[in-house]
């Protein structure tokens, strides 16, 4: 697979994001992009670039891109924030009530118990290859069978935060 240099990415990433002096710079045509605003740029292990944004999360290879939608299973096109795991997956937090990820271009969301508000916030981390989430509203979750759970131990960031 390709890899793009590290500095290239950060170059990408500042193209992508801001505007230049005389006017905003563009990497890609208007229909290779769902929308101009763009929330995070990822790097997974593979090399992909991961675009996240109000329209969809774009998967793009050094060539192509490929956005991936509701339509394609996410739960909502507004997809704010983001996190590569060390098993490759790119977990990624929504404007709606659930966290997920997406592995071998599946997609699997899970909705948080209980919770009907946005999670506009938070962190995604893992101890012992568990994953947990904490959320703005200071509960702490961890995913067990597919589903998320409160963490009844102690409240707080884990050492291996993404």
């Amino acid at each position: 697979m390709f890899q793009i240099q590290h500095s290239y990415l950060w170059l990408l990433a500042f193209v992508l994001s801001s505007q230049i002096g005389l006017g905003q710079v563009k990497l890609f045509t208007n229909d290779e992009l769902p929308t101009e605003h763009v929330y995070r740029i990822l790097q997974d292990k593979e090399g992909y670039i991961w675009i996240l944004t109000e329209e969809g999360v774009v998967k793009y290879n050094g060539t192509d891109t490929k956005t991936i939608t509701v339509k394609d299973g996410l739960p909502t096109n507004d997809i704010f924030n983001g996190y590569i795991t060390n098993d490759n997956k790119l977990w990624f937090q929504c404007k709606g009530n659930e966290i997920g990820y997406i592995a071998n271009d599946s997609i699997f969301s899970f909705k948080v118990p209980g919770e009907n508000s946005v999670h506009y916030n938070g962190n995604v981390y893992r101890e012992n290859e568990v994953i947990y989430q904490n959320l703005t509203n200071g509960n702490t979750y961890q995913l067990i069978n597919n589903e998320w759970k409160v963490k009844e131990h102690s409240k707080g960031y884990g050492k291996d935060s993404y």
